[in-house]
This record gives structure tokens, C-alpha cells and sequence, in this order.
């Protein structure tokens, strides 16, 4: 029974773990302007870790890449269809349709080089696995970003950013706190140690 991913401790792909194409990514750089021709790239570290050629039309993308079947590379080319909303404001959405269920997305992720949207591919985002111990310190380390302040939680955060009102500043600092305190009585309790 079971197999890759299952159970509630399994080792299954997240969403931040994949090659991923974003809409809004693509519509901001102008990949999306119809005759485009454009080069995608992935980097993890300092290596490559793939690319993909991105032929943009009026309705519609075409995907071109190559995936590894039993160690052989074969090409692939792959139509992704696109959907525009209006905006309230003015202006239009770009959409793409998943190619299997062919719901509207704004982004696809690439699971053994096949596009799709995360539901399709039943994948998680990584803070769907968080205890509680961990959502608090991932919170907290968010608003110490917001601050500019450094990711160790122990150290107090004194200066304001320019152009951050005070008020902002005190609300940030006194969330990022309660999220530290909190995740610190939760370590308090798993150890057996009264606060």
C-alpha cells in the first residue's frame, strides 16, 4: 500500500519544491505580449536546474522543453491556453487554464514534466506541514523582514526603517514579540517546563 507521499509523515513534493510558471511573473517581464519569444530559466544555488522556451500568442502559450524518459531526453511541446478577466479599474487579468482540469490559475507547477495546476497534482504548500511551534517562528521572522531586522529572534529590534511610520513599526515589533514568546512556551511545554 502506500507509495511516494503517503501517510502523514511521507516525504511528498511541495509546491515551493517544483518548477513553476506564474502568470503574473510572465505578464510583468512582457513574456505575454503576443510574437513573444521568450527563455524561462530555473536556478537553484549557483546550478541550473532547467529551462523552458515560451512562445507567447493572443489566446495562448507554447510551451517548448525537453524531459528525461528512462535517461532519454525527448522534446516536448506543450499549449497552455489563456483566459483574461477585466478589472473593476480597467485593464484585463491574464489567467491560464490548467490543461487537465482546465480551471483558471495564476500559477503551474512541472511534476516529471508535465504542467499542471497544484491541485491536479495534490501538492501542499510547505506551511500546510507546520506545528504550531513552527508556524510562530516563520510569523515572526516575516515581520522581523518587514522591519529589516535580523532573523535571530533573540536579538531586539531598535530601528525603524526610513519611511515606516511609528506606529506601523510598534504594531510589526509587538507581533513579531508575541509570535517569539509564543513559539518559545510552546517549547517551554513540549520539555515539561512551567512559565
Amino acid at each position: 500500500m502506500g507509495g511516494y507521499g503517503s501517510g502523514r509523515y511521507g516525504w511528498k513534493l511541495k509546491v515551493e519544491e517544483t518548477k513553476r510558471i506564474d502568470v503574473r511573473y510572465l505578464h510583468k517581464r512582457g513574456i505575454l505580449q503576443p510574437g513573444t519569444l521568450s527563455t524561462l530559466s530555473w536556478i537553484v544555488g549557483n546550478e541550473s536546474a532547467g529551462s523552458i522556451q515560451i512562445h507567447a500568442s493572443d489566446d495562448e502559450i507554447i510551451l517548448s522543453y525537453s524531459k528525461s524518459i528512462d535517461g532519454d531526453w525527448i522534446p516536448v511541446k506543450k499549449t497552455i491556453q489563456l483566459d483574461r478577466t477585466h478589472c473593476n479599474y480597467g485593464g484585463h487579468r491574464t489567467w491560464f487554464f490548467c490543461p487537465h482540469c482546465h480551471k483558471r490559475v495564476a500559477v503551474l507547477c512541472s511534476v516529471r514534466g508535465v504542467f499542471r495546476c497544484r491541485i491536479c497534482l495534490r501538492l501542499p504548500y510547505s506551511s500546510q506541514g507546520e506545528g504550531r511551534h513552527d508556524r510562530m517562528l516563520r510569523q515572526a521572522r516575516k515581520r522581523r523582514d518587514k522591519l529589516n531586522a535580523s532573523h535571530d529572534l533573540f536579538e531586539p529590534v531598535w530601528r525603524k526603517p526610513k519611511g515606516m511610520h511609528w506606529k506601523t513599526f510598534d504594531r510589526l515589533r509587538g507581533e513579531a514579540d508575541w509570535c517569539t514568546d509564543r513559539a518559545l512556551m510552546i517549547t517551554a511545554q513540549k520539555f515539561g517546563i512551567v512559565c
